[in-house]
């Protein structure tokens, strides 16, 4: 079977000249794990679409011909992974691309991208959703918010949910192909203050829950930092068959990661900048075993 000596990931997102958001997280977070990391874009964009104006230059034409020349060079990929996806035929690409690519032992990871606070994003639709519940389905690992968690379920959103409710949100996700799913921003009840990550593996039906103080404040990237150091730290478990599940805690000082979380690498981290530098502030996690 083809193996890289260095691990070949196809990271699939959009890629923004200013802000550290996307491409420019994924990349380096990726690069300095050891992977080879070769990007598919799918939109240009001058900054992120958190600042009131920006210029966009949509990649979707240019996607298949990028993969056609990759397919000539009989390019092999050890795993994918996709973050924001801007259109339902992207989503389309996509999931052909990796139909096309994909060996026997490839890891996919799939951010399904779609909203949060309980809406879509502007630009997207219901034939959005139903793209991306077909993608989730051809994923390994999928790390929805709670918000995409529902639309994915085609489920009313809910806010306020039990340990009880969150565990079959879990299996209900998991039985329709993902072996792991890591559900992010999910609210604790009646603690404002905090907020939680619930993950579940098939294999060996297991469930974990990591709470820590909720940030009442907003920073771009972060999930595509996690969702990108998750891909990396997966990435040494597979082939699928070596595939373990891990509840590991060990301690760093600041500016290192800070667990080992379900096989893969989380940090949380608070960013504090001004005009002259960036400071990353580790927040020490509570960790809770669900009880099956």
């Amino acid at each position: 079977m083809y193996t890289n000596k260095v691990k070949r990931i196809a990271a699939v997102h959009d890629l923004s000249g200013f802000g550290r958001v996307s491409l420019t997280v994924v990349i380096p977070i990726l690069s300095s794990m050891g992977f080879q990391v070769c990007p598919l874009p799918t939109a240009v964009l001058s900054s992120h679409t958190q600042y009131p104006e920006f210029s966009i230059l949509d990649l979707t034409d240019e996607m298949p011909r990028i993969i056609a020349e990759w397919k000539k060079l009989d390019v092999q990929f050890d795993a994918f992974y996709t973050g924001y996806l801007g259109a339902p035929r992207q989503v389309q690409i996509v999931s052909d691309f990796i139909d096309d690519f994909r060996q026997p032992d490839s890891l996919v990871v799939v951010d399904p991208v779609l909203g949060d606070n309980g809406r879509l994003y502007t630009n997207f639709d219901e034939s959005m959703i139903r793209e991306m519940r077909h993608l989730a389905t051809k994923a390994d690992v999928i790390t929805p918010n709670l918000t995409e968690l529902f639309y994915l379920m085609d489920k009313p959103y809910k806010a306020d949910n039990t340990d009880e409710e969150l565990k079959s949100y879990l299996r209900l996700l998991s039985d329709a192909g993902p072996q792991v799913v890591i559900i992010t921003s999910v609210p604790v009840h009646e603690e404002s203050h905090k907020t939680s990550v619930y993950a579940y593996n098939r294999v060996g039906d297991r469930y974990w829950k990591i709470t820590c103080p909720y940030l009442p404040a907003h920073y771009p990237g972060t999930g595509d930092t996690f969702t990108g150091k998750s891909t990396a730290q997966s990435g040494y478990a597979y082939p699928k068959r070596q595939l373990r599940i891990d509840l590991k805690c060990s301690y760093v000082t600041r500016w290192r990661n800070l667990f080992l979380f379900l096989g893969y690498e989380l940090i949380h981290y608070y960013t504090e900048m001004n005009k002259f530098r960036q400071q990353v502030y580790v927040i020490c996690l509570e960790v809770t075993l669900l009880i099956r």
